[in-house]
């Protein structure tokens, strides 16, 4: 063999072995394995059940809310797993404190925990509010009779 027939099969390989590489390496980055990462839609399969999705959601609130919370109870008779959905839809009813520690408002949350991942896809927060009737000035008496004007 000759020594220009020798370092050609050298460079061939070597070639080959550095596509090989590059190819590894960019599926690997492609797929997000590369670094430690992990695709956050992708993921594989846990087995989320209904209380798995009934802590996260008050483990959600907790972490919004803190010491605000006084009583914080889940709405039993609502919460359901939705099936065209594939999410667990939990209600929970919260009574805060307001900022002074006096006095205490509703609230009703609404949180949805996808089955597949067991990860919260929506968490919405109201407020218990009643608005109070507009009084109007009215000329009737009670029975709907103008007033006698004096």
């Amino acid at each position: 063999m000759s020594r220009t027939t020798r370092k050609q099969n050298i460079l061939v390989l070597a070639g080959a072995c550095g596509a090989i590489a590059v190819s590894i390496v960019v599926t690997l980055y492609a797929t997000g394995t590369l670094f430690g990462e992990a695709n956050s839609e992708r993921q594989d399969y846990r087995n989320v059940t209904f209380t798995d999705a009934v802590l996260t959601c008050r483990h959600q609130a907790e972490n919004t809310y803190g010491d605000s919370i006084r009583n914080l109870v889940t709405d039993s008779h609502s919460s359901r797993f939705d099936d065209s959905e594939i999410v667990y839809k939990v209600f929970l009813q919260m009574d805060l404190y307001d900022s002074k520690r006096t006095a205490v408002t509703l609230h009703y949350i609404n949180c949805f925990v996808r089955a597949a991942n067991g990860r919260v896809r929506k968490f919405e927060v109201f407020e218990d509010v009643e608005e109070l009737p507009s009084r109007q000035v009215d000329d009737t008496n009670m029975f709907g009779m103008p007033k006698k004007k004096d």
